[in-house]
């Protein structure tokens, strides 16, 4: 089980089980800036940055590692191990394989994806099903937007094609009919997704929809102006049946 959780609000598992969340505000900041490059030295200049966006503080520095102390001694506590080190002018944070939520998240994804290009469809669902069950919430939810909003906006992109992946995986199985409202769920939220679009027409085809899938074409004309190979490829599929 992650220790270290980043897929929802910031938060460490007390000994592997529940999650006990860094309560403070500036230590959930502190400790986002420092997952979001985990194992790697961290500028001291950067987590001042972080702590006070505005205005710095008299001796920073000084502050700085108050708050560091103050961490690394809460994450001794909750996880029995020392986390926090520092060299001067930097500090980073240890974790061991497995112990990020969002490295569980990308190595069942990726086990996801080779099952699948493997010929492996079934496992490939599993995986892919398990990878998403790892997000909580949004990443890094109860932290300042300004400080995760590069790394949150590429983590939010990798679980749509996760998503994308699965319902891939779901067509190969024949689960057209489980597939389409997943996809409807997703293109609420990015109705912009060419693939998404493919794959809702793709579905209605094989449940013999026909009308379905043309009124879905029709959908993603209106919302993409112009539409790509495979929407269309799709599109004369159902046309043809």
């Amino acid at each position: 089980m992650p220790v270290f959780r980043v897929l929802g609000p910031v938060a460490v598992s007390r000994g592997g089980g529940d999650p006990a969340g860094i309560l403070v505000a500036q230590q959930r900041a502190l400790l986002a800036a420092l997952l979001l490059r985990p194992d790697e030295w961290v500028a001291a200049d950067r987590l001042v940055d972080v702590l006070w966006p505005a205005h710095a503080p008299r001796s920073p520095a000084r502050r700085l590692s108050g708050h560091v102390f103050r961490l690394r001694a809460l994450l001794t506590a909750l996880t029995g191990e020392p986390r926090v080190e520092s060299q001067p002018g930097g500090y980073r944070l240890r974790l061991h394989p497995g112990q990020l939520d969002l490295h569980v998240f990308e190595d069942l994804a990726e086990r996801g994806r080779r099952a699948y290009i493997a010929g492996d469809p079934d496992l490939a669902a599993l995986l892919l099903t398990e990878a998403l069950a790892v997000w909580r919430a949004e990443p890094y939810a109860d932290v300042p937007a300004e400080l995760v909003a590069h790394a949150a906006r590429g983590l939010r992109e990798r679980r749509l094609m996760v998503h994308e992946h699965l319902v891939e995986a779901e067509l190969a199985r024949g689960r057209a009919e489980a597939v389409v409202p997943l996809v409807r769920g997703l293109l609420a939220d990015t109705p912009r997704s060419e693939r998404l679009w493919t794959q809702l027409i793709t579905a209605y085809g094989r449940l013999e929809r026909r009308a379905d899938a043309l009124a879905a074409y029709q959908q993603a004309l209106l919302v993409l102006r112009e539409l790509g190979p495979q929407v269309r490829a799709a599109h004369r599929l159902v046309q043809g049946a």
